[in-house]
């Protein structure tokens, strides 16, 4: 609803072509769609919960741990996964 609302308003006030706005609809179904399939659908690369989970702890914990070093806290080894 969102981004048809964006799209038409986009439109409207000359910003826009239908086919930049269609165009841009199209492929960004088709990313999210693809990347639905590859995490969930697909046998040969699906994950579960606890797979997607331990990714995203692995790829935000420095961060997570830097900033919390800047604040004076400890917060320990990092989560074995």
């Amino acid at each position: 609803v969102f981004g048809i609302t964006t799209s038409g308003l986009r439109m409207a006030f000359g910003g826009h072509f239908f086919t930049d706005v269609a165009i841009a609809g199209l492929v960004s179904f088709l990313v999210i769609w693809l990347a639905y399939a590859l995490i969930y659908r697909w046998a040969a690369t699906r994950l579960t919960d606890a797979q997607v989970d331990a990714a995203l702890t692995r790829l935000a914990w420095p961060g997570y741990r830097l900033t919390q070093r800047w604040r004076g806290r400890d917060v320990g080894p990092a989560p074995s996964a």
